[in-house]
């Protein structure tokens, strides 16, 4: 979730939370269980409560300072998120290079 929240963000314009959990909703398969009312937010679903959870300040992308809160409610992807998402792209990039030459074929299916 965190890594679909950087990449909503990537574009470096600040979001608000309702716009961040729009894109990141859209971006994700849901399933019935991300359907499912929240249990502390009985007007939400699951997967509401899940990307609100993600962007609190003591959650890794604020205190790992990969996100920065730009207003209340208001999210900015900062340059440490900006590298990490590089990074991750990269991790993921090789591991299908490394599957493909395990697989033996040209592509991922």
């Amino acid at each position: 979730m965190e890594d679909v929240i950087l990449e909503v963000l990537e574009n470096g314009i600040a979001r608000t939370t309702a716009e961040i959990t729009k894109s990141v909703k859209e971006r994700i398969h849901l399933t019935p269980a991300d359907r499912l009312r929240a249990q502390k937010r009985p007007n939400e679903m699951k997967i509401d409560q899940i990307i609100a959870n993600a962007l609190q300040a003591r959650r890794r992308l604020c205190r790992d300072g990969l996100i920065g809160r730009v207003g209340l409610g208001d999210f900015r992807i900062t340059k440490a998120g900006q590298d990490y998402l590089t990074q991750y792209r990269a991790t993921v990039s090789s591991m299908a290079e490394t599957l493909v030459d395990l697989l033996g074929t040209d592509k991922l299916d």
